[in-house]
This record gives structure tokens, C-alpha cells and sequence, in this order.
């Protein structure tokens, strides 16, 4: 039903020839933004010194402004114009986001892209916008369980565990309940404490969530070429992570009251592919709450948000988009038919 493509949230400006560095666009994108070229996603990891990604950047920022274009130059290749698409942005901020979102990305979007890169030449392509749709990424995770494959009904609790912000809800068949909406720090958090763990104990720096996360996540890296095992402080960075930031975000949201209307937790959001957290949700919830874990977790915004765009398409899945610019990956959804 769904097509799901994702490249990491990076950026580096380069000044430098990188023809023949990949072999295909979306592992080969090289943008340009105002007067400079723009490495981005696998090219910015491979090819940058210091590739970049501010956590929750606004759309004015230039990473949002390249990562926004290189996602909608890889829709490009498959729906039709003028397309609606759909972004999120965290509750929190979203009232200031959404005018100055809609203010730069309106009408036709003119991308720069460099083709040698993958072996073709430069070319400019033109996104035509019909609409863009700015909605909360809780919102977005919540019409993802609604009106997707689940076709999940009822009351319920979204917990979107994100690597910019944490967020949580509960969702009736009437809409979501508006008090329950709360946002909090995201995996970041954790990843941080890891981060400096590293610095005091081995003099390293990681200056992006991305290759923090890689090392993170396979649980042990090569530091002086020796295999260091890292799942212990994993372990202990995601205790103080929800014990600090989540487990107190829950506490007026998930109460007595709330439970009475469910005890259905869907958690989502790229963190949640960490096994120690989704623990940490079974240890306060066990015998409680039925805890499920949804399916593709760091998908679900980007589908949320694409069915969004098909609702105000009235039904055109082929002028149809999500896009969910996430601190750690970016992930573009369309639907397979195209």
C-alpha cells in the first residue's frame, strides 16, 4: 500500500567535484540552496567532514530549507503535479511553525540537483505545490493507526517517542483530547548522555544524532582499534531518560481517570527500535495497560501523514505525500500505485 523511502537528516556544504560518488539519486544528493551546494543525507554522512542537523530546527533554518528539497526532488520522481503534501512539526511549537512553513514553501519550488553525482548531469527540477498541510506529529502517528492497514479504533494512548521530542496523547473516535497532548524531550536526551560518556572516558565527539545513533544502537564501537562494548551505558543513559524526562511527562496523562476510558499504549517513533526503552514502558505499565508496539515505528508519522494529504486530495493518491523530517532520518511516503 505504502512506499516508505528514508535518508539520514544531514547536511554539509561542499565546494568540492563528486561525480561518480554513488549510483543512484537517493544515495547521491547533492542540492543547491542560495549560492552554495548542499551534501545531503547518505552523501553527507559518507563524503562530509562534519555533517549537521540542528535538533527541531525551524523551516526558516537552512537544514530544514535543503532536507525539505531533496525530499520533495525524491517525490518528484513519483507523483504527479501540482502535489499535496503533508509535514509535521512537535505541538509545542507548532503554531509558530506552520506561517513560516507556509510562507516559504508555496507554489512552485525550483531544486537544484547535481546528477554527476550519480553519474548524470545537473538538473533542475521543479515541485509544484498545491497545498501544504502542516499538522502535529502526534496527529499525524494517530491518523497513521486510525485510517491505515490497522484501522485501529477506539480510545487510545499514542506515545511517539522521537529523537527531537516525546510527545504523548489519547485519541478517541471524536478526535484527539487536547489536554492529553504533552511534549517533552526527546531520545536525544539519552543519546547525549551517552555522548558525553564518551568524551570524558575517550576523548570522542560526535557532532551529529546519525552516527551517535548507529553506534548506539549496535550496542559496541571501534575506539583505538578496540571493540568497546557500549549496551551497558545504553542501558543506564535510557533508565535516566525515562525515569527523568518520560516517566514524569506520564504521570498526569496516564492516570486513574485516563484509564478508565483504555489501556491501550501504542508506542511509535524512531526510538522505540531500542528494546531497553520499550522495556522500560513494560516495567511501569505491566499488568496495567496493554502495550503494543506499532509496526515500522519510525514510519508511522510519515504514513500518518501521507493519508493526511490523501484526505485533502479527496481521495487522489497519486498527488498524494508525507513527508516526516525527522532529527535522525528523513522518510518520504507515497503510495505504491505510483
Amino acid at each position: 500500500m505504502y512506499s516508505v523511502v528514508s535518508f539520514p537528516s544531514l547536511i554539509q556544504a561542499t565546494y568540492g567535484d563528486h561525480q561518480n560518488s554513488a549510483n543512484s539519486l537517493i544515495d547521491g544528493l547533492k542540492i543547491k540552496h542560495g549560492d552554495h551546494w548542499y551534501l545531503t543525507g547518505a552523501m553527507a554522512l559518507q563524503e562530509g567532514e562534519s555533517p549537521r542537523r540542528s535538533i527541531n530546527a525551524m523551516p526558516d533554518s537552512i537544514e530544514y530549507q535543503v532536507l525539505l528539497k531533496a525530499a520533495l526532488l525524491l517525490a518528484a520522481q513519483v507523483v504527479r503535479q501540482p502535489g499535496i503534501v503533508t509535514i509535521g512539526a512537535p505541538s509545542s511549537v507548532i503554531a509558530r511553525f506552520l506561517p513560516i512553513a507556509k510562507s516559504i514553501f508555496s507554489g512552485s519550488i525550483e531544486i537544484a540537483c547535481d546528477g554527476s553525482v550519480f553519474g548524470h548531469a545537473r538538473s533542475d527540477v521543479q515541485f509544484d505545490l498545491s497545498a501544504l498541510e502542516v499538522i502535529p506529529e502526534i496527529v499525524g502517528c494517530t491518523i497513521g493507526l486510525r485510517k491505515g492497514a490497522d484501522n485501529i479504533s477506539g480510545n487510545f494512548f499514542v506515545l511517539n517517542c522521537g529523537f527531537g521530542t516525546f510527545e504523548s496523547g489519547l485519541s478517541t473516535d471524536q478526535g484527539m483530547v487536547e489536554r492529553s497532548i504533552v511534549t517533552a524531550h526527546g531520545f536525544n536526551y539519552a543519546l547525549s548522555y551517552v555522548s558525553r560518556y564518551l568524551r570524558s572516558s575517550f576523548g570522542l565527539d560526535f557532532v551529529n544524532i546519525y552516527r551517535l545513533d548507529s553506534a548506539i544502537i549496535k550496542g559496541h564501537m571501534i575506539i583505538n582499534r578496540q571493540r568497546v562494548d557500549l549496551t551497558a551505558i545504553r542501558r543506564e543513559a535510557i533508565r535516566v531518560y525515562y525515569q527523568e524526562i518520560v516517566s514524569p511527562a506520564l504521570r498526569n496523562i496516564i492516570n486513574d481517570d485516563t484509564l478508565a476510558l483504555t489501556n491501550r499504549i501504542y508506542l511509535c517513533g524512531g526510538a522505540v527500535l531500542y528494546p531497553d526503552l520499550v522495556d522500560m514502558f513494560m516495567d511501569e505499565f505491566n499488568g496495567i495497560a496493554d502495550i503494543q508496539l506499532v509496526l515500522d515505528p519510525q514510519q508511522l508519522a510519515a504514513k500518518g501523514y501521507l493519508l493526511n494529504s490523501l484526505r485533502v486530495s479527496n481521495g487522489e493518491r497519486d498527488i498524494s505525500v508525507g513527508i516526516d523530517l525527522g532529527n535522525s532520518g528523513t522518510r518520504i511516503a507515497t503510495f505504491e500505485s505510483n
